[in-house]
């Protein structure tokens, strides 16, 4: 129609997109794209991982899941799927993994089951 915007079809947008996209695909170029982690979120990710007990994930969809967070993986040139966490849930033997993009908090609940130096001077009066 004359006097009307012409508006590319979606079809060419994408194909710009995946044709601008380096050897690791379109996948990685919308990967790429994704929000960073606040600094509190990282920092929570971090605490949570050094501590040993349990924790208390909050999702950004409000669920809640407890359970003993063992590992943490960043996103890198050798690791391109990180920007995960792994636990076990509580009163469980199964591994879950999730995507930092789904974590809205992380709160240290459990009791710390590591025993500091201090504490091990006072129950053992010194002695191994």
């Amino acid at each position: 129609m004359p006097g009307t915007a012409h508006t590319p079809p979606v079809e060419t947008f994408f194909g710009n997109m995946l044709n601008a996209t380096n050897a690791r695909g379109a996948w990685h170029l919308l990967y790429d794209m994704r929000m960073p982690i606040s600094d509190e979120l990282k920092g929570q990710i971090e605490e949570a991982f050094s501590y040993r007990g349990h924790v208390t994930v909050t999702f950004t969809d409000g669920k809640m899941l407890e359970g003993f967070l063992f590992n943490r993986i960043y996103k890198s040139e050798k690791i391109p799927d990180g920007d995960y966490i792994e636990m076990y849930p509580k009163d469980s033997e199964e591994q879950k993994r999730f995507s930092f993009d789904s974590l809205k908090s992380i709160e240290l609940t459990g009791k710390d089951a590591a025993e500091s130096y201090g504490d091990f001077i006072k129950r053992t009066g010194g002695r191994s």
